[in-house]
């Protein structure tokens, strides 16, 4: 897992011209991710159980909004990895 967030993070910053943001508390749960990815669940379940899970963690008091707002940025564990 190190090396494919290494390997995303050059990707972006190399080819791309974006920074890499690892910011883990925006990615879904393993349980959320399988229910869509494995068990074939719709997409409006998974967007439901996943804003969930954000409201859950407080997001927006963990995460300073400049943080996302800011042009040039990405945070791949989004959509690469579940935590």
């Amino acid at each position: 897992r190190l090396r494919e967030k290494a390997g995303s993070g050059l990707f972006l910053e190399k080819i791309c011209g974006v920074a890499y943001v690892h910011l883990p508390l925006l990615a879904p749960t393993k349980r959320i991710l399988d229910a869509y990815k494995k068990k074939g669940g719709s997409w409006s379940e998974y967007e439901q159980d996943f804003l969930a899970l954000m409201a859950q963690r407080r997001i927006e008091e963990e995460i300073a909004p400049d943080t996302l707002a800011n042009e040039g940025r990405a945070s791949p564990c989004l959509w690469l990895n579940a935590y």
